[in-house]
């Protein structure tokens, strides 16, 4: 995930008018908040929905609601581990690569080629070579750059490894990119259709299966986040003026090229929906990438196509627009299962961050690669022979989903990894051929003419060059790891759950969990993997409250349903519960919001003894900062309430009925330097929930996710629980922030928002030399110095601080109005199902709430 981008990107989300006109028009969150807090408080005494010595009203969670919601029937488990140590979830995953005799199938979101992950690499191709099957599915946005390192696995494998991508550009995008980079014609006094007509006659002879030259540069571009191959494609292609596409001297950066394909995706959201939303997240390439987008947005504008809303290919649910909309979705899954007898899942991806405890240079000297270290989760888990079909079925259905998926020969086809990789040899030949046409001695069209000359150039480096290098490239990562890693010592199993010297069955379920336990696969997807009829196994982009089934998102289905269960089972068995979201980013979508309003509001019943805990990453330990900058504000209207619901009943002498709420961050000098959290774990009572899944928006309305659900493990339970409250209870690796973030003043939020402001600008602007950011007391006070040597001017910094704070208050006003919410929103297949006319009086509250909370979370699924 290019983190710089999201981090910067975000910063900007929703600027200036869009935002302030949306808080404009509901009075001020701020005034509006402080009149209503205690009066709303007060009502929910009142207005409690049971006798709480009566049975609960939360429903039960069952087997039957499960099994609805899972990918597979109960795994009938031989074994069970729960991995936190990165050396032994790596070495658990090369081991169960080694023992494969048939099929090795793998899914992952990153798959890098560094030190750890070029030793799966090399198992991958030494199985494949006697002669088991490797299906490896990777996603397309974060693995483009690396075709190189697929291709030499494929060609090394003897025809036993077979690499897809998903979420490959869609034929219209395809088709989107040839209109984008076809040339308008010149004349004199043209109308305003007359460029889109004449592209329109065009395309229409064209063979749109097949991309052109200029269309495969820019996707090239685009996904690689590579500059030349876009300037080329626009402005020999296209005939956009090259020189209006040059930036003002700065080298075009990685993160500038992401906010490229962000840009474009949302130039079309904002063209066809013209909602704010679009409008909003539009403004955030603009404002963030500024002068380099300017001229790009006059030259391109009336040449794009138009994406409409209504256009559905038949037999299909998602539309033009949609799939612009939904241009950067990941596969996140993680998963590796063998043999249909054994899988391995959780937070992990193929890469060092994630499967060593330190970092290590390539050579003596050098900086040690990377630059965070994660604490994650990952469950391994063994069955009897054919135990795992499910699994297994799921990953077919989806390694064959043409729709979204495709073969690494269709994306060699589409845009050739070569485009992009030869920068140099591009660029000298663009500019001979466009010297050629400038003196008219162009003898051919501009498009052979670049053709021919990138590969005649001396600085052509071919595909077979490239996977030569890239195959010298693993076996010296290889040696790397093996020499200077695991040889010296620095590779030590240590770290589990139970706390304990480590042995070979640490982390192992017990055999009264084998024997009591219930063990589901659990998937989030882009489409039905359940599907009976070929015709019911097409995509559905994003999802809708209430319509989690309908949508796919199953994982999120079983936490909303488990914080219900949790209040049930406390009440029916009069015992206490435990709920712990162990999570790495934690900026809720609005039904997880609802769901613990319930628990608070007591529409739940009477929750007094579930105990809620909320564990995550604080500013200094995450890799992805910008999701805690907002969920201040977010955290701020949850606690807030909890405390208004405590000092309430403490004054009134009112029965508690709501749950017990904390939340905690982890300290960066507890964790280490450079040590992140990246677990996504949730314990609701009896039941664990162990994945990719994070609990943001992006997790719930855009990406795959994958997860085991766990019921009644009750050793591993108490075990996961007395490892969390370890960690809570050491101030030294934690801070227990609940009365922090409880009745926050807007001047306290505004000041923590200058802090964090510039010690991102410190951070991630290599124009900012921030003097005084060695010093963590002082990290993010920027000198006089530091601003006149970043990129932002005084004004633009507080232009920035105005849109965070501007933004925050959005956040604040749309959870304040989910906390109060007090109905459910109905389980429909889509939401307009839910509008009928019947009575609509009683319809306008749930109807202006739907709105709301999808517009929050397809707002904010970006971060």
């Amino acid at each position: 995930m290019n983190k710089k981008f999201l981090v910067l990107a975000g910063l900007s989300l929703a600027l200036s008018v869009g935002v302030v006109s949306c808080i404009s028009a509901q009075k001020g969150p701020d005034r509006e908040i402080a009149a209503d807090f205690w009066s709303d408080i007060a009502d929910l005494f009142r207005t409690k929905t049971e006798d709480f010595s009566g049975n609960t009203r939360a429903r039960e969670l069952d087997t039957e609601d499960i099994l609805k919601r899972a990918t597979s029937g109960k795994l009938a488990l031989t074994e069970g581990e729960i991995l936190i140590d990165n050396d032994a979830a790596f070495d658990s995953k090369v081991n169960m690569i080694k023992s494969a005799t048939r099929s090795i199938r793998m899914s992952y979101f990153i798959y890098a080629d560094d030190d750890s992950s070029s030793i799966i690499t090399s198992e991958l191709i030494k199985k494949a070579q006697s002669g088991v099957k490797v299906s490896l599915l990777v996603d397309f946005i974060t693995s483009y750059s690396k075709l190189d390192l697929f291709q030499m696995m494929v060609q090394e494998g003897r025809g036993n490894i077979d690499v897809r991508f998903y979420n490959f550009p869609s034929i219209r995008i395809q088709s989107d990119a040839v209109y984008m980079t076809l040339p308008c014609p010149e004349v004199a006094n043209p109308k305003a259709d007359t460029c889109k007509k004449s592209k329109d006659a065009t395309m229409a002879k064209m063979n749109l299966a097949q991309p052109t030259f200029f269309s495969s540069l820019f996707l090239a571009g685009l996904y690689s986040k590579n500059a030349v191959p876009m300037k080329v494609a626009l402005g020999l292609g296209a005939q956009i003026d090259p020189a209006k596409l040059k930036s003002s001297g700065a080298e075009t950066s990685e993160e500038d090229m992401a906010r490229m394909m962000e840009f474009l995706k949302l130039y079309f959201e904002a063209k066809v929906k013209g909602n704010i939303g679009a409008m909003i997240k539009l403004t955030i390439a603009m404002f963030m990438y500024g002068e380099e987008l300017n001229p790009i947005v006059n030259e391109l504008s009336g040449r794009i196509p138009l994406a409409s809303e209504r256009d559905t290919l038949p037999g299909k649910k998602t539309s033009h627009a949609q799939e612009w909309d939904h241009l950067t979705d990941y596969t996140h899954h993680k998963l590796v299962a063998i043999d249909g007898r054994e899988f391995q899942l959780g937070g992990r991806n193929i890469e060092d961050s994630y499967h060593m405890k330190s970092r290590i240079p390539v050579k003596a000297g050098q900086k040690p690669k990377g630059k965070y270290i994660f604490m994650d989760t990952d469950f391994r888990a063994e069955t009897a022979p054919g135990g795992t079909a499910s699994v297994e079925k799921s990953f077919d259905r989806t390694f064959n989903f043409r729709e979204m998926v495709a073969p690494l020969s269709e994306v060699q086809r589409v845009m050739p990894l070569d485009l992009s990789a030869n920068n140099e040899a591009l660029g000298e030949a663009a500019a001979g051929c466009m010297a050629q046409a400038q003196s008219g001695k162009l003898a051919q069209s501009m498009e052979s003419c670049v053709r021919a000359g990138m590969k005649a150039s001396a600085k052509y480096i071919s595909l077979q060059q490239r996977v030569a290098a890239q195959k010298a490239s693993l076996n010296e990562a290889v040696q790397n790891y093996n020499n200077n890693y695991a040889r010296n010592g620095k590779k030590t199993l240590r770290d589990n759950v139970k706390g304990a010297s480590w042995s070979a069955d640490v982390n192992k379920l017990s055999a009264n969990d084998l024997r009591t336990s219930e063990v589901y696969y659990v998937e989030n997807t882009s489409f039905n993997v359940k599907a009976k009829k070929d015709e019911d196994i097409v995509r559905r982009a994003g999802s809708t409250i209430g319509g989690e089934r309908f949508y796919n998102k199953h994982i999120h289905g079983l936490w909303y349903r488990g914080l219900e269960n949790a209040c049930y089972v406390s009440k029916k068995q009069n015992k206490d519960v435990r709920v712990v979201m162990h999570t790495a980013y934690l900026f809720m979508p609005s039904g997880l919001i609802h769901k613990l309003a319930k628990m608070l509001n007591g529409d739940y019943g009477d929750c007094s003894r579930v105990r809620v805990t909320l564990l995550t990453n604080s500013f200094a330990t995450t890799d992805l900062n910008v999701i805690n900058i907002f969920a201040r504000y977010q955290m701020n209207q949850l606690f807030s309430r909890y405390q208004g619901l405590q000092q309430y009943a403490k004054k009134n002498n009112e029965r508690r009925f709501f749950p017990t709420l904390e939340y905690y961050e982890y300290n960066a000098e507890g964790a280490g330097l450079g040590v992140s959290l990246h677990t996504k774990l949730s314990l609701l009572g009896d039941d664990m929930i162990i994945g990719s899944a994070n609990a943001d928006a992006r997790s719930y309305a855009m990406d795959t996710n994958n997860a085991v659900f766990i019921r009644n493990a009750h050793d591993l339970n108490r075990e996961y629980t007395a490892f969390i409250d370890r960690i809570i209870g050491d101030s030294r690796k934690t801070k227990n922030l609940t009365n922090e973030y409880s009745f926050m003043q807007a001047a306290q939020l505004k000041a923590e928002n200058d802090m964090i402001l510039g010690a991102m600008i410190c951070r991630w602007d290599k124009k900012s030399s921030c003097h005084n950011a060695a010093d963590p007391n002082k990290s993010g006070v920027m000198n006089a110095t530091d601003i006149r040597q970043s990129r932002f001017t005084p004004e633009r910094i507080q232009e920035m601080l105005k849109t965070i704070d501007d933004i925050g208050q959005r956040i604040s006003v749309d959870t304040y109005r989910i906390l109060n919410f007090r109905k459910e929103f109905k389980q429909v297949e889509a939401q307009s199902d839910s509008r009928g006319a019947n009575n609509p009086e009683e319809q306008w509250l749930e109807n202006e709430m739907n709105d709301l909370s999808n517009s929050f979370d397809d707002l904010f699924k970006v971060l």
